[in-house]
């Protein structure tokens, strides 16, 4: 019961902001406000907790509870007067039946879920990183009431990775401080992630796709054996998927409708991942790149529309990231990843070591236990739909993702730990799920019209 209290409270916080960000919920409905308001929810939390510490206040249920509350109020206010605060609901036509198909692709989804379910219920956090980096820096966290001084210049030998962003962390300092340290309760955290993650890229998808397009592409994430092994164990790889491929899509539908709304959704989730994962700064930059790209391409009266609302997005993330970036640069710096001690013989030596990489590359794309074909059949429809990757606005998608594999690829060049083999080997997997759903999309998107000519997608309107 405290477990969907504390869910509870953290999706007040988050349709709040998510009303905020839309002007009104009116025109979106319940099935994108419900994960939307999950994932906003959590960004809040982590805000709220480092803001605490920033101005030194410690975690009492008074402190922590006050903000939710009165953002809860409000919206009790604005709804009972009728105002742009209610999603639309989800409709299905009288007259319209649910495809076998469409229902069988949906038992699928339910299927993997309830195994992911029996896989997490019974036990507590159990894998070592998940441990150490994540559970363990959380229950610091709650047996103190607070972040302790000098938290995050420890240094390794006292608490394993100092720098590691705090979003998980603290979102399960949270859920302990309403459940009184339930194991259990905490580890149902990352279902909850994996059913977000899957229904709001449902919601956004079927702004593009119809219903039984949307579902096959859901099905297939919701499948993907990598996927759904992250959903049963604390590491924040699932999350930082989750947030990035929401704010890539919410960036494609500002691209190709241009409604700020979605321009702010993108900047929020973009701005939270650097709170779930360093990698999440390679992204954030991603999205800035694609944008300017797309500035630059636009007309002079798009511009000056544009222009405003970039200062807009720019000036959340900054507000959004100021706690976090404030306490990263005190924080013990990255033994992986530390340009102050990358040597010139380092830098050659892992430029030497670039076909081991490749090598684990392909074995991760080839490699049907972890993947299915899923990376097979995305780089086999890259190249049956090449002339199309730079047309139109798919031209910001590649951009996207072409720079963001270059971002990681960059990271392992200036590695500074003694062995790139170690770090690919123990990385590479993980870091793959953070590209699978803006594979997914781009794949989807490129392969529609065939598949829509073969009679499998139906229309758009489709429920």
């Amino acid at each position: 019961m405290g477990f969907v209290i504390a869910l509870f409270w953290m999706a007040v916080s988050g349709v709040f902001l998510a009303a905020v960000f839309l002007g009104g919920l009116r025109r979106r409905k319940a099935q994108e406000i419900l994960p939307l308001s999950f994932f906003l929810g959590a960004g809040f939390v982590s805000f709220q907790f480092l803001t605490l510490y920033l101005f030194d206040r410690g975690f009492s249920m008074l402190n922590i509870i006050a903000l939710p509350g009165f953002m809860l109020l409000t919206i009790a206010a604005i709804w009972l007067r009728g105002d742009q605060v209610r999603p639309a609901a989800v409709r299905i036509k009288p007259a319209q039946k649910v495809a076998v198909v469409e229902k069988m692709l949906a038992a699928g989804i339910l299927i993997q879920l309830v195994w992911v379910l029996l896989q997490v219920f019974p036990m507590p956090v159990h894998s070592h990183d998940a441990v150490a980096n994540y559970a363990f820096k959380a229950k610091i966290i709650s047996l103190s009431g607070a972040i302790p001084d000098g938290f995050f210049t420890w240094g390794e030998a006292t608490m394993s990775h100092p720098d590691y962003p705090l979003l998980l962390p603290l979102v399960a300092s949270w859920i302990y401080a309403f459940t009184g340290f339930s194991y259990f309760g905490v580890n149902l955290l990352m279902p909850v992630v994996y059913i977000s993650f899957l229904v709001l890229f449902y919601a956004i998808l079927r702004k593009s796709f119809p219903r039984k397009y949307s579902l096959l592409a859901v099905f297939v994430l919701a499948t993907i054996p990598q996927i759904t092994n992250y959903a049963t164990i604390m590491y924040a790889d699932l999350l930082l998927g989750a947030f990035v491929s929401c704010g890539f899509l919410y960036l494609v539908q500002y691209i190709r409708g241009a409604e700020r709304a979605d321009l702010l959704l993108a900047a929020a989730l973009f701005a939270i991942s650097i709170w779930v994962k360093n990698e999440g700064m390679v992204f954030a930059g991603c999205f800035w790149a694609a944008l300017i790209f797309f500035y630059a391409n636009s007309d002079m009266i798009a511009r000056k529309r544009m222009r405003k609302e970039f200062v807009t997005a720019f000036l959340l993330m900054c507000v959004i990231t100021a706690p976090w970036l404030t306490v990263r640069m005190q924080a013990a710096a990255n033994s992986d990843l530390d340009i102050s001690a990358l040597t010139f013989s380092r830098f050659i030596q892992n430029l030497k070591d670039i076909p081991l990489f490749l090598n684990f590359l392909q074995q991760e794309v080839f490699g049907p236990k972890k993947w299915n074909i899923f990376w097979v059949v995305f780089i086999a429809v890259l190249i049956w739909k090449r002339k199309l990757l730079c047309r139109g606005d798919r031209l910001y998608m590649t951009l996207f993702f072409a720079l963001a594999f270059a971002g990681y690829f960059s990271a392992y060049m200036l590695t500074t730990g003694e062995n790139l083999y170690f770090y690919v080997n123990t990385t590479i997997s993980r870091f793959m799920i953070h590209f699978s759903g803006i594979g997914l999309f781009i794949m989807a998107d490129l392969a529609y019209k065939d598949i829509k000519e073969v009679g499998f997608t139906g229309g758009l309107d489709d429920g």
